[in-house]
């Protein structure tokens, strides 16, 4: 039996945005994306795998890789994030791929801009 090498990891497309906006950087991202997962799992939360491969302070945003099978529970973890420091926020996956370069194109943001582009009116 082969094992398929491109789906052990997944890559998550995420953004972290606060009510009143604030500009975190890469380890403060990380620092957020660890309590969520060990609020929600205590322990074995905090001992998942989670790394920031890519992040963009300004935009909030940024790309985890985590082990496929924990990609769910670390999506659940992300979604119940309420509040950083005190300051009401959500983080938001905008695309999840077992492919980096997946997350290189968006299909939804490309039809959303065609559609402006050719029909601005109607948005």
């Amino acid at each position: 039996m082969t094992k398929d090498i491109f789906s052990e990891r997944t890559y998550l497309d995420v953004k972290l945005i606060f009510e009143k906006p604030r500009v975190l950087d890469a380890r403060e991202f990380k620092t957020c994306l660890l309590h969520a997962l060990r609020t929600l799992f205590g322990a074995s939360g905090a001992a998942m795998e989670a790394h920031v491969i890519r992040h963009d302070g300004v935009r909030g945003a940024g790309v985890v890789c985590v082990w496929t099978s924990e990609a769910e529970k670390v999506r659940s973890a992300l979604t119940l994030v309420g509040e950083v420091d005190g300051q009401p926020c959500r983080f938001e996956v905008c695309q999840e791929s077992t492919c980096l370069l997946g997350l290189a194109s968006n299909s939804d943001n490309f039809l959303q801009v065609l559609v402006q582009k050719l029909m601005p009116d109607t948005i």
